[in-house]
């Protein structure tokens, strides 16, 4: 949009392969020849998702199912009466001049969507199962297509606001997008803004290769929003629809990832499910995870949760390091989350660590560790493997990192410094709390096939070099002051003795 801020702009729901989904109601997920760590990590047709993120450890067994909340759905409506929803309270409002009273879907994407954020039945479980819904319908159909323009996307958006508090809004996910790209500041991703302003989660599609749309648009492209692309987690790599950043003004997106290839969720049409691919559906998953993290912390922050889940997360493709245009920080991972917010570290003693690749509560490492200013400070990671006992290198396989615990304004994270060869050296310019974390580089998933272990010793110490640095330092510093007193005691002798002499010509005079 950008230029065109009052140029009503097409949105579009993102569903990448919306026509090829096929209804059953019982769908078997389909055979891939990929990564055997990919199958094996997530069962799409079941929705559990349990190898991948740790949702029944982490959450489910300590009763936190997003339970006194509900979950925004800015979407095409939703079939209320599907048994996904059974026992759940369905807010509704229809946006748009077509104006139904009742709830309904003219499209399914929405349905869609909310199954897979906060479905309920005995059979398939969304990601916060006790969530209730707030479905806000913003499309209507247009030549049979449902369709948008900023108009429908402003009145959905402000009943939100208007609404939130009474419907105990924490999250909002948005699966849709313009046809333009953007660099976020534009009529679309400003009207999103309010809600995260607002105090609300905002989860935002990065969208799907359509058209000429080749780079994440509207409202993806806004700055503060998290924004979600999508994980082909059969073939362990980014889903080949999901659109790249960065956005037109040259900043990383998406944020993050998660799995979007073939997820299951309720068919509007039957009762029963069906699968479909695109970040719309990678979109709900994040967003349901973040309504269980604010259960479970309910202090959190919009800005301290994008923060976490960017910090957090674990790349599958690229082997930089860094965030990057495809894959943001990498895979949304709650299980780091929860060790980042609850683990500490006081430094005076070692901490011993195994990383298994196996598990999703084990995949990496993260803890809380005060430090000083002032100071340089060396954490070293040694890695010893697990059934010899002896010392190994894997620098190329795990990478330390150093964050400050709070992210920038838009909770993007401050790194403060990336171990090489085992090793993290920095120095702090402010006293506080900062994040170690371990994690995997890509390689690491597909070594002992997908069942790699490595224990992890981490020391902490002042580092002897800048000690040495500093020693030589002052002692040179010392020495530069002795000279200058020295030269100091000469001159004013030397001064008195010309004195003293002009004196005594004085007085022969």
């Amino acid at each position: 949009m950008g230029a065109r801020k009052n140029v009503p702009a097409i949105i579009m729901v993102l569903a990448a392969c919306w026509s090829c989904m096929v209804a059953s109601n019982s769908v078997e997920p389909p055979s891939h020849a990929g990564s055997s760590i990919a199958p094996a990590s997530i069962d799409p047709a079941q929705l559990t998702f349990s190898r991948l993120f740790g949702v029944q450890e982490l959450f489910w067994n300590e009763n936190i199912t997003g339970a006194n909340q509900a979950i925004a759905i800015i979407d095409t409506g939703i079939n209320a009466s599907h048994p996904a929803f059974a026992g759940k309270t369905v807010y509704w409002k229809d946006a748009t001049n077509e104006s139904y009273a009742t709830a309904r879907d003219i499209s399914g994407h929405g349905t869609m969507c909310a199954s897979i954020v906060a479905g309920n039945a005995t059979d398939f479980k969304g990601f916060a199962p006790d969530a209730d819904i707030a479905a806000i319908k913003m499309f209507f159909l247009d030549q049979g297509e449902a369709n948008a323009e900023n108009p429908e996307a402003d009145a959905a958006i402000s009943y939100l606001l208007a609404n939130a508090a009474t419907m105990h809004v924490k999250v909002a996910s948005l699966s849709w997008g313009d046809d333009n790209q953007s660099d976020g500041n534009d009529h679309l991703s400003h009207s999103t803004e309010q809600l995260v302003d607002a105090g609300i989660t905002t989860v935002v599609a990065q969208g799907n290769f359509a058209g000429s749309l080749d780079h994440v648009a509207a409202p993806g492209t806004s700055r503060k929003v998290i924004t979600v692309g999508a994980l082909d987690q059969y073939y362990f790599r980014v889903a080949s629809f999901s659109l790249p950043g960065p956005t037109s003004d040259g900043r990383i997106k998406p944020d993050i990832i998660a799995p979007g290839v073939e997820i299951l969720g309720a068919n509007a049409n039957t009762n029963g499910y069906k699968t479909g691919s695109g970040t719309s559906f990678a979109t709900p998953i994040v967003a349901g995870i973040a309504a269980l993290l604010h259960e479970k912390y309910p202090g959190l922050s919009h800005y301290q949760l994008k923060n976490l889940f960017c910090l957090t997360a674990l790349e599958c493709q690229f082997t930089n390091g860094d965030p990057d245009v495809n894959e943001g920080w990498g895979i949304v991972n709650p299980a780091g989350v929860v060790m980042a917010k609850e683990s500490t570290w006081n430094k005076t003693a070692p901490i011993f660590v195994q990383i298994a690749m196996n598990r999703s509560m084990t995949r990496s490492f993260f803890t809380r560790v005060a430090l000083n200013s002032g100071i340089t400070h060396q954490i070293s990671i040694n890695y010893m493997d697990p059934a010899s006992h002896l010392p190994m290198d894997a620098s190329s396989i795990f990478q330390a990192y150093i964050f400050s615990e709070a992210g920038d304004e838009y909770g993007v994270p401050r790194l403060l410094a990336k171990s090489h060869d085992g090793r993290l050296l920095f120095s702090p310019l402010e006293e506080g709390t900062y994040i170690l974390a371990i994690k995997p580089l890509p390689s690491a998933w597909y070594l002992n096939e997908g069942d790699l272990a490595i224990d992890i010793e981490v020391v902490w110490s002042q580092s002897l070099i800048i000690q040495l640095s500093w020693i030589i330092g002052i002692s040179l510093a010392g020495s530069a002051v002795a000279l200058v007193l020295v030269m100091e005691r000469v001159l004013i002798n030397e001064w008195k003795e010309l004195k003293k002499s002009r004196m005594n010509a004085f007085l022969s005079f």
